[in-house]
């Protein structure tokens, strides 16, 4: 009933899987230091810590979150790029052809601005900031499918370009939009995520 593209569909698995071990650093290295930060900033929420405090801590975390995502999308960029030169060597043994060498290639940047969205997705959702983690879904899960519907009538040489953009500007979404909220911690500590107002 679907219908297939194997070497498209090839080079978007491979280039999906290249993004598993910065996927893994991020689980069992990120998360854990964020984790920690994260315990302190909402510990100390209910020591009564002063604002001063409590600014620091932010300030902290919000470092902590920065610094991760541009580590986090650097590695993703590096990784693309060294798939990109392996992929020359170990073409048949990925099971590619040649024609669709250039597919890889946007595919494995695609992958990199969407898994470095989806980074910025799961911080807003550790924060409890699920109406701003819903407008990145959304914008991919919108983009995505235009975007590839859009470009598709260009032919083979633009295949994947569509999911590249989208990702891309959902990446560029979540950056801002993390970057935005991070200063407004204490606010939504106290006030939007407050069960009790």
């Amino acid at each position: 009933v679907l219908r297939t593209s194997p070497s498209y569909d090839t080079a978007m698995f491979w280039a999906q899987m290249a993004s598993i071990p910065v996927i893994a650093v991020a689980f069992v290295h990120v998360e854990t230091r964020l984790s920690r930060l994260f315990a302190r900033f909402y510990g100390r929420l209910g020591q009564s810590a002063s604002l001063r405090e409590l600014t620091e801590v932010r300030q902290e975390l919000r470092g902590c979150v920065i610094s991760s995502v541009a580590m986090l999308f650097t590695a993703l960029a590096i990784v693309a790029t060294m798939t990109i030169l392996v992929s020359f060597v170990f073409m048949a043994e990925l099971g590619l052809r040649p024609s669709y060498m250039s597919i890889l290639r946007v595919a494995l940047w695609a992958m990199v601005f969407h898994t470095s969205s989806m980074f910025c997705f799961v911080f807003l959702l550790y924060f409890d900031l699920r109406r701003q983690a819903l407008l990145i879904t959304a914008t991919y899960a919108v983009l995505n499918p235009a975007l590839t519907m859009a470009i598709l009538p260009l032919g083979q040489v633009y295949y994947g370009y569509g999911s590249m953009i989208a990702a891309a500007i959902t990446f560029v979404l979540g950056f801002s939009v993390l970057v935005r909220e991070l200063p407004w911690l204490h606010y939504h500590a106290f006030i939007t995520n407050n069960t009790s107002l």
